[in-house]
């Protein structure tokens, strides 16, 4: 392999793989104190998740602020939901050295949320909120404590990873800059045949 193929096949290992960031699940467990919403009982653990991304690929003594934060959702009994957008003055969540959660700010659901659980596949509004209540679409209660109680958050997974616009990019020009050190190098040879 020609020195200049290496040299292309590196840049282009290098654009391909520079702009990937981490996104990752942060799981809240805790009992509900009140169940309303139909499936759900006193006692059932809800399972919350919620999806962060700072670019980073590490856990480790991060911040996590509003600007960081994706959707989530909500596991509890029988009942599911989905929300698009976390409240506007929630964050941040930070990690410690260890990359365990060391803080929490956490109050629920944006009234721009786009939200859908069991019993209608969308509706909007503040759903969920920093006292530990929440509503169903149909304005039946839930309530668990402990949504800003470090200790009942963990990081949960590394996210399913999309590529980022600029990833994508990246890689389609890295793959590019191969291909053309390729075909250059294959006319260059066919020419010196001919």
């Amino acid at each position: 392999m020609s020195a200049s193929i290496r040299r292309a096949s590196l840049v282009g290992l290098f654009l391909a793989g520079m702009a990937f960031s981490s996104p990752f699940d942060l799981r809240f467990t805790g009992d509900l104190t009140t169940a309303g919403i139909p499936g759900t009982s006193v006692g059932d653990t809800l399972t919350l998740d919620l999806t962060v991304d700072n670019g980073g690929n590490s856990t480790i003594s991060q911040t996590f602020s509003y600007a960081n934060f994706g959707g989530f959702t909500i596991h509890v009994g029988s009942y599911s939901a989905s929300y698009s957008k976390v409240f506007e003055s929630s964050g941040p969540i930070t990690t410690d050295a260890a990359g365990n959660i060391s803080s929490v700010a956490f109050y629920g659901t944006s009234n721009a949320s786009n939200n859908s659980d069991n019993f209608t596949p969308s509706f909007s509004g503040d759903y969920v909120f920093g006292d530990g209540s929440f509503n169903d679409s149909l304005s039946r209660g839930d309530a668990v404590a402990g949504w800003n109680n470090p200790s009942q958050w963990t990081v949960a997974s590394l996210a399913s990873a999309t590529p980022e616009p600029g990833t994508v990019t990246m890689l389609v020009a890295g793959l590019g800059l191969l291909v053309a050190v390729r075909l250059r190098k294959f006319v260059g040879s066919t020419q010196h045949r001919a």
